[in-house]
C-alpha cells in the first residue's frame, strides 16, 4: 500500500510560503516469509547427495521469535539427531526439505516533504524519509536455522535493519 497526502496546513494562519506544499508519503508492506530449508549434512540416509532431512515426530509449532528467545519453531517437532545412533541408516527422513514458510515482514517507510516556490521557474524541495519507521523487528527467513545438527536449530538469527533516516534537499528549475 502506498500513499501520498497533501497536508492541509494552508488553512492555518501564517505566510503561505510556509504553510503550503507539505506532503506525507509512505509505503507499507506485508509479506510472507520464504520457505525454511530443513536439512543437515552427513548423508546418513546414504543417498550420496550429502543432505539429510529430519524425521518429523509432531506437528510443527511456529512461535513469535520476538517473544520466545528468537525461537521460530519448536525443535521438539523433529527427532533429536541425524546420526545413525538416532535414526536408521539408509533411510531418508520423513520431513520434506521445505515444509513451512519462515517469518513474514511488516514494514512501513514514510516521508515528510515540503515544496516551496522561490520564483516562477525555481522551487526548493526538502524531504525527510524514515525506513522501517516503527522499528519493527523483521526476522529474515534465510536466518532461520533448519539444520537439526546445529545447537541453534529452530532459531531465527538474522534481523533486517532497524530504523534508518535520511534528509535531502534539491533545487528544481
Amino acid at each position: 500500500m502506498s500513499y501520498n497526502w497533501e497536508l492541509p496546513f494552508a488553512r492555518l494562519f501564517g505566510p503561505r510560503r510556509i504553510t503550503t506544499g507539505w506532503h506525507l508519503t509512505g509505503i507499507t508492506r506485508f509479506a510472507d516469509g520464504t520457505p525454511v530449508s530443513l536439512q543437515g549434512g552427513g548423508d546418513y540416509a546414504l543417498t550420496n547427495v550429502g543432505l539429510d532431512y529430519p524425521n518429523q515426530v509432531a506437528p510443527i509449532h511456529k512461535m513469535n521469535p520476538r517473544s520466545s528467545g528468537n525461537l521460530y519453531f519448536s525443535p521438539t517437532s523433529f527427532a533429536s539427531g541425524l546420526s545413525c545412533g538416532y535414526e536408521v541408516c539408509g533411510v531418508t527422513g520423513s520431513s520434506p526439505q521445505y515444509s513451512f514458510s519462515g517469518p513474514g515482514t511488516i514494514n512501513t517507510d514514510a516521508g515528510l516533504e515540503k515544496d516551496t516556490k522561490i520564483t516562477e521557474r525555481v522551487a526548493l524541495n526538502f524531504r525527510l524519509e524514515m525506513f522501517n519507521v516503527f522499528k519493527h523487528a523483521n526476522f529474515l527467513s534465510s536466518g532461520v536455522i533448519g539444520n537439526p545438527s546445529s545447537g541453534q536449530f529452530g532459531q531465527a538469527t538474522t534481523v533486517a535493519p532497524g530504523r534508518i533516516g535520511q534528509i535531502s534537499g534539491k533545487i528544481i528549475f
